[in-house]
């Protein structure tokens, strides 16, 4: 029972199966689209079938115009392809396709006990794919139509790529990325493409850069080089270099000077737009110049009193600090103070600032001004501490030794006693003449060989204020004054 089941099953298949027992002698064709891209790839769909009795198929051929074109033991002539075998598939591929292609193909193939043909047409329509961007070139920001080109009817859809990648819309506005290649195909045969078609997308100069050469410090009395650059389609016609605000001539700039720093920036310009850089500070450093000292207070410095010397400079960078010497010595960093030639700095610092001083403190004082780019010193400055109450400073190599304050004061004393003894004199002798009247007369002197004494009237109004002014003894004038006392008794002598 079993074996009978077996065999019932078998006879059903072979009954089923398309040329085994129940099959018939025919051939198949599907046609292509009715619109062929030309130059596209085409396939004349093709399927076979035959009775059993016909045995078994021994071998398949296409025919073009009556003339044979290739055998299935030979699939491959030019551009034609056969891409069938021996059980049922008969399909015929055609490469490139041309007009030349179209009309009558015959499909034949033998079997052990006979052979079957059947003729089939190929007439789909070819046409070509033209892609156009509208407009081909436009500036940044403007609206871009992509149209492709089909003689089709009914137009099948059709799909854009750029550079080789989808197109989402066919409609948009211009961005610069937007600028490249454009092709066209249809949907579903994107493998085969239109000539590309380029679309220009102009714009202004675009991220617009000074640079500055070479980088780092630019010092004084060095060359530098100002370049600038951007992106801008078309390209850029004109740069003009600013700095300020104002144009500057060269962008090389050779043995540079602190009047060159100041704010540079670059202007492009095309027929699209004009677009200006960001600025760049140029910044030129240089050592310490007219390093000088000031003194407050000006003028004379007196014993007790604060002095402060004050250290300026012109450099870049500035200098943030200074050291004090005494008199000159090698410099160091910042502000640096010298006095009298000593080998130490005496402070730091703009400023030296000197409480209480004394003589210990007169000196030459010189200032060191520094910077990274180098140092310059003062011009040594002076301080001449007085004493308490001197006005003039002492006598610069003078052999005698200065005057103590001790000995000043003796002077003055000395000076108020003279003044006090000079005052009493006098008074004694006015208080002594107004007692002794016979002191008024003028007394002969006895001669002597050295001469006589002699008075002379100088007044001769008469009144009692008579002086006399001079007594003569003789070659010898000796002046003085006497008043008299008795204008009635009054005689010249």
């Amino acid at each position: 029972m079993r074996f009978l089941k077996t065999i019932s099953v078998i006879l059903d298949i072979l009954i089923l199966v398309p040329g085994v027992c129940s099959g018939q002698w025919r051939v198949t064709f599907t046609s292509p689209p009715p619109c062929v891209l030309r130059g596209s790839s085409v396939n004349i769909g093709c399927s076979y079938d035959y009775p059993y009795s016909a045995g078994y198929v021994t071998g398949t051929s296409w025919y073009k115009n009556g003339e044979f074109l290739l055998r299935d033991s030979e699939p491959r002539q030019g551009r034609f392809q056969y891409t069938g075998n021996k059980h049922h598939d008969c399909t015929l591929r055609i490469n490139n396709i041309e007009d030349s292609d179209m009309g009558p193909y015959e499909f034949r193939f033998s079997t052990t006990h006979d052979t079957y043909a059947t003729p089939t047409t190929l007439s789909a329509g070819l046409t070509a794919l033209t892609a156009r961007v509208t407009p081909p070139t436009v500036t940044k920001g403007g609206e871009v139509i992509l149209f492709c080109e089909i003689s089709c009817v009914p137009r099948p859809p059709t799909v854009w790529f750029k550079d080789g990648q989808p197109v989402p819309k066919p409609k948009f506005h211009a961005t610069i990325q937007d600028a490249g290649s454009y092709q066209c195909a249809v949907k579903g045969q994107e493998t085969w493409k239109s000539a590309a078609v380029r679309l220009d997308v102009q714009y202004g100069p675009q991220n617009v850069v000074l640079s500055v050469s070479p980088q780092g410090d630019v010092v004084k009395g060095s060359s530098v080089t100002l370049s600038c650059n951007s992106r801008s389609n078309p390209a850029i016609q004109s740069y003009i270099l600013l700095k300020d605000n104002t144009v500057v001539a060269q962008n090389e700039i050779s043995n540079i000077q602190p009047s060159a720093s100041g704010t540079y920036s670059c202007q492009a310009k095309n027929n699209i737009a004009t677009a200006t850089s960001p600025g760049v500070t140029l910044n030129v450093h240089y050592p310490p110049e007219n390093t000088s000292v000031s003194v407050n207070p000006p003028g004379e410095v007196v014993e007790g009193s604060t002095v402060t010397l004050t250290c300026s400079s012109d450099a870049n960078p500035p200098v943030d600090d200074s050291t004090w010497y005494r008199g000159s010595n090698p410099p160091v960093d910042t502000y640096t103070w010298y006095r009298d030639g000593g080998s130490t700095a005496i402070s730091t610092g703009p400023q030296l600032v000197k409480d209480n001083v004394s003589r210990a403190d007169s000196g030459q004082y010189t200032c060191w001004g520094t910077n990274k780019h180098g140092s310059q010193p003062s011009s040594p400055h002076s301080i001449d501490v007085l004493l308490t109450g001197s006005t003039q400073p002492p006598v610069t190599g003078s052999t005698q030794p200065p005057v103590s304050s001790q000995h000043v004061v003796w002077l003055i004393v000395g000076l108020v006693v003279g003044i006090l003894l000079t005052i009493l004199l006098l008074l004694l002798c006015r208080y002594t003449t107004s007692k002794a009247p016979c002191c008024a007369r003028p007394v002969q002197s006895q001669a002597t060989n050295q001469g006589s004494v002699t008075a002379h009237r100088t007044n001769q109004s008469g009144s009692p204020d008579d002086v006399y002014s001079a007594l003569q003894h003789g070659d010898t004038s000796v002046y003085g004054v006497i008043q008299n006392p008795d204008y009635e008794n009054d005689t010249a002598v």
